[in-house]
Formats: structure tokens, C-alpha cells, sequence
């Protein structure tokens, strides 16, 4: 279940939005797949995941899918 401490994810969540930013540029992107590739734990997968949806909220990031059940791509917005 989910820790009673919501703080304790959203620390995590904070630096990998921040590594997101860093390691993806303006105009670049990176396969959806590509972004877990280095989970070793449930928990790093939903602190993944929870940071690009923040992304993606804050327009920072877009998401495609040419066709269904496609490869997912990560764009990062141009402009941010």
C-alpha cells in the first residue's frame, strides 16, 4: 500500500523531475521504456512515472504513440 507519508515519495519524485529536465533537452526525447530501464524497485518505477506525469502536466513534456500498443515516446517541449 501507500506509505502514510506522502513525503517520503515526493522527495524522490522532486530529484527525478529534475534529473528528467537535466538529461532530456529542449527538442530531444526518450523512449517511455528507456526511462525505467534502470528501476530496480516498485518504488522507483511509480517515482518515475509520477514524475512524467508532473512533466507532462506542467506542459514540460508530451507524450506519442504511432500506432496502439506502439513504443510510447517522451518528447520534451521545445520551448521549456
Amino acid at each position: 500500500g501507500l506509505p502514510a507519508d506522502n513525503a517520503a515519495i515526493a522527495l524522490p519524485v522532486a530529484d527525478k523531475i529534475e534529473y528528467l529536465l537535466v538529461h532530456v533537452l529542449p527538442g530531444e526525447h526518450v523512449s517511455f521504456l528507456h526511462l525505467f530501464a534502470g528501476a530496480t524497485t516498485r518504488d522507483e518505477v511509480i517515482v518515475t512515472f509520477v514524475a512524467m506525469l508532473e512533466l507532462i502536466k506542467l506542459r514540460q513534456f508530451r507524450v506519442s504513440q504511432d500506432h496502439l500498443l506502439g513504443e510510447i515516446t517522451l518528447f520534451r517541449n521545445e520551448n521549456t
